[in-house]
C-alpha cells in the first residue's frame, strides 16, 4: 500500500479520482516539512513514526512549485524508498504559502482517504500516538472537534493590507500540532474556494471554523506555544524540537517507557476560558 503511495503522489499534478486508492484509517497524521528536511524526516520515521499500526496513515507535506528538477528527483527518489510524501506540486514551499499546503493537503486526504481525524504538525514536533489515539477515540468523526493548544491573547503580524482581521488574533490552535475530525475537514474542502488565506496557516483555521458550532478543546499536553514549556510524559505533542531531543524522547519511551528522564516545566501553562474575553482567556496554571 505504501508503494501506491508514491505510484499515486509522485506524477499526480492535482486531485484525480483515484477511488481505488481510497484507503482507511482512524488517524491521519500531516507533517509539514521543507524539500531539503530529509534528515529530520529520517529521524521522525525512525523514532514516533518508526511503529506501524493499522489506525494510522502518515504523510510529510511538501510543495514542490518552482523546485529545479534536481531537487523534485531527490523527493521522488526518497519517495520511491518511503512512500510517505504528499507532493504538492502546485503550491510553493515558503513560508508565504503555509496556508496554501494545509488547505491542499486538507483537500487531497479528503478525496483519497477515510479517516476520523488528522493531525498537522511540524517536522520538529514530537508526537506520541499511542496517547493521541487513546483520547481520540472519545470522539467521533462527525463530533466537529478542533483540539490542540490555544491561544486567544496573540497580536501577531497581519496580513498586508487590506486589513481583513483585527490586529488582534481570534483564539486559534498553535500549528505546532492540532487535531480536526473528518467533518471539519469536509467542510473546508467544500469551501476551499470561498476562504481566506491568512498567511498564518494555524490562524487560517481558525478564521475558517468561526461561524461554525465547533467542539474546541483546548489540551495543555500539546506543548506547542513559540518555544516548549519543558517535558512531562502526559505531553501527546511536543513543539520545537531539533533531531537530538527527538531521539533521546524515543529512546526514553523505549528503555523506560515514558517520554521524558526527568519531568520539569520551565515556566507555567495557561487554562482557556471560552466564557472570557479572548485577551482574559489564559489565566496561568499554578502548579
Amino acid at each position: 500500500m505504501r508503494l501506491l503511495h508514491y505510484t499515486t503522489l509522485a506524477i499526480v499534478t492535482a486531485f484525480p479520482d483515484l477511488w481505488w486508492f481510497r484507503q482507511t484509517s482512524t488517524l491521519v497524521i500531516l507533517v509539514h516539512s521543507s524539500p531539503g528536511n530529509k534528515e529530520r524526516r529520517d529521524v521522525i520515521r525512525s523514532t514516533w513514526l518508526s511503529t506501524p499500526s493499522p489506525e494510522v496513515t502518515s504523510f510529510f507535506v511538501i510543495g514542490t512549485k518552482h523546485l529545479s528538477n534536481v531537487e523534485k528527483g531527490r523527493l521522488h527518489d526518497e519517495n520511491y524508498k518511503t512512500g510517505d510524501l504528499l507532493l504538492l506540486e502546485n503550491v510553493e514551499d515558503a513560508y508565504k504559502t503555509l496556508t496554501s499546503k494545509t488547505l491542499q493537503s486538507f483537500v487531497w486526504i479528503h478525496h483519497h482517504m477515510n479517516f476520523r481525524f488528522v493531525l498537522k504538525c511540524d517536522d520538529d514536533s514530537f508526537v506520541q500516538i499511542p496517547l493521541l489515539l487513546t483520547k481520540a477515540r472519545e470522539f467521533n468523526a462527525t463530533d466537529s472537534v478542533y483540539w490542540g493548544n490555544f491561544n486567544g491573547m496573540s497580536k501577531g503580524l497581519p496580513d498586508p493590507p487590506p486589513f481583513i482581521l483585527c490586529d488582534r488574533f481570534i483564539p486559534f490552535a498553535r500549528g505546532g500540532g492540532y487535531v480536526l475530525s473528518a467533518d471539519l475537514v469536509t467542510y473546508i474542502t467544500a469551501n476551499q474556494h470561498h476562504l481566506f488565506t491568512h498567511r498564518a496557516e494555524d490562524v487560517a483555521v481558525a478564521v475558517w471554523l468561526t461561524p461554525l458550532k465547533v467542539h474546541r478543546l483546548h489540551d495543555v499536553d500539546f506543548d506547542t506555544e513559540y518555544m516548549s514549556v519543558g517535558c512531562l510524559n502526559s505531553f501527546i505533542v511536543t513543539h520545537k524540537q531539533n533531531i537530538y531531543m527527538m531521539e533521546e524522547k524515543h529512546k526514553n519511551l523505549q528503555k523506560h517507557g515514558r517520554l521524558c528522564q526527568s519531568e520539569r516545566l520551565y515556566h507555567k501553562r495557561h487554562t482557556f476560558d471560552w466564557k472570557a474575553y479572548p485577551s482574559k482567556c489564559c489565566p496561568p496554571i499554578e502548579h
